[in-house]
């Protein structure tokens, strides 16, 4: 197939990706702004700022918090987010931590009440988060490494809404957002820029880069770099007595044999159509890349059988 018609492929999958990803973003932001809204409702009433405060423009609709109905709004709320959520002191020590914060560290509700809130983080995040705790003020977002019960570290994007005191006590409210999802699609959108959709096979512009950093290393050394170039005979036959998925398969069966022909550090790139390129380093002397050569030649498919059909 055209290589051109295999990147028009490709195309929507790493779109989709990238959708997902701002999806994600989108989702944030849209619930931060509800959770600053419930928190601003708590911090003026409790501060005798107001005796109650009236959201909504539309008539009928209006919500009116005082605040036990602000505070119980606020926490069926956060109950209600797909995001992890904790209130914190002023001292860093978890108050209240929804059940989807829970989840991601892989414990309970009420094992992480009582904790220091740093303690859920890696070493560095946790001063970091705690500093801000303590500055009673709302931090912006960075990502941090949240480290379950099992040890595992799960990438996160850190928010701190409106600080606010109630009873004296200064609170910090924090959201917690899984990154695992957003963080798969950058690598699928990365991959699907520098592979080959059929076989996997590093691409032609992997392989450019791999040259040139190849090149670079080459320059301060005496060993061989070796570029061996290969094309199947035949290859259009197969696709005009076949059709495409047998031309298809034969491509992923070559490719899985030259890959099996050189060493792990080398690289078997498809640049397009039936055409193979492999880079390989560190080799001692040209008679090494006609060994090389020798081992593909060897390795590579004679025969084929496609649905009980055989070629050669």
């Amino acid at each position: 197939m055209n290589p051109a018609c295999r990147r028009a492929q490709q195309a929507p999958a790493a779109g989709a990706a990238q959708l997902e990803v701002a999806g994600l973003r989108g989702e944030l932001a849209t619930a931060q702004e509800r959770l600053d809204e419930y928190a601003e409702a708590l911090r003026a009433i409790s501060a005798g700022e107001v005796d109650a405060l009236v959201f909504g423009a539309q008539p009928g609709l209006e919500q009116v918090f005082t605040l036990s109905s602000a505070d119980r709004a606020y926490r069926n709320f956060v109950e209600g987010m797909s995001d992890g959520a904790a209130t914190v002191s002023a001292e860093g020590i978890v108050l209240y931590a929804n059940q989807a914060l829970a989840d991601l560290v892989a414990s309970s509700c009420q094992q992480i009440m009582g904790q220091p809130i740093g303690d859920l983080f890696s070493p560095a995040i946790g001063k970091r988060l705690a500093t801000v705790v303590c500055a009673a003020s709302p931090g912006g977002s960075f990502e941090a490494a949240l480290i379950t019960s099992a040890g595992e570290a799960v990438p996160v994007l850190v928010g701190s809404s409106l600080s606010l005191t109630i009873d004296g006590e200064s609170l910090t409210c924090i959201t917690v957002t899984d990154l695992t999802s957003e963080r798969q699609a950058k690598a699928d959108v990365v991959h699907s820029a520098n592979h080959d959709g059929l076989t996997g096979l590093p691409n032609r512009a992997l392989l450019n880069d791999r040259i040139q950093h190849a090149l670079e290393r080459r320059a301060s050394g005496k060993n061989v770099l070796a570029l061996l170039f290969c094309d199947l005979d035949g290859f259009k036959l197969i696709n005009d007595a076949y059709g495409h998925a047998a031309g298809d398969d034969t491509l992923r069966i070559v490719a899985t044999r030259l890959t099996s022909a050189v060493r792990p550090e080398d690289t078997v790139a498809r640049i397009g159509g039936d055409e193979f390129v492999i880079l390989c380093e560190g080799l001692l002397d040209v008679t090494d890349a006609a060994v090389v050569a020798a081992r593909v030649r060897t390795r590579s498919p004679r025969r084929s059988t496609w649905r009980g059909t055989s070629w050669r």
